[in-house]
């Protein structure tokens, strides 16, 4: 986005013409991988296209890191990024979906990035592809009509996704 010159998630500090990051953005983004596998489920908050799929979870984590490190940020929050990309949000993603989760040796992916306004998680692709972003956050409020807080939980149980829960703030069921 601030590639972009949208200033939404940018430091008071930051400007356009501070990129790169300051060290010490660098070094909170160092804390994190960018994604995780646990069992047959993948991780990641825009997905893994296969053109990163290919480098492994480890590789992809290990490059993340190099980038963030040496200010080449453009790599990941490019169209195939694993924080960008939005190749995932619509059932057109799932030929992309399939080739990546053969790649990494998983069932499911499970991603945000993609805001249901509607406060529910979307799931595509035969039922392989979680979109669980619901516009929790504040800031997405001026985005929609109803000022609300909604929470999913997406529940896999024995490696199988089960089912998701979802409430609407001021729901009382």
């Amino acid at each position: 986005m601030v590639l972009h010159g949208d200033l939404l998630y940018m430091h008071p500090d930051d400007t356009l013409q501070s990129m790169p990051l300051r060290e010490e953005t660098r070094s909170w983004l160092s804390l994190y991988n960018v994604v995780h596998q646990q069992g047959d489920v993948l991780y990641a908050h825009a997905g893994v296209h296969p053109y990163w799929a290919q480098r492994g979870i480890s590789g992809t984590n290990t490059h993340f890191h190099d980038v963030v490190f040496a200010n080449r940020l453009d790599e990941v929050l490019g169209a195939t990024g694993p924080l960008w990309s939005r190749h995932f949000a619509t059932e057109q993603g799932c030929g992309l979906l399939t080739q990546s989760l053969d790649i990494l040796n998983a069932k499911y992916m499970v991603i945000g990035h993609n805001p249901q306004f509607d406060g529910k998680p979307k799931i595509f692709c035969d039922g392989r592809l979680f979109l669980m972003d619901v516009a929790m956050s504040s800031w997405m409020w001026f985005l929609t009509i109803e000022r609300h807080i909604n929470i999913a939980v997406l529940e896999f149980i024995n490696g199988v996704a089960f089912r998701t829960l979802c409430r609407m703030r001021g729901d009382n069921s």
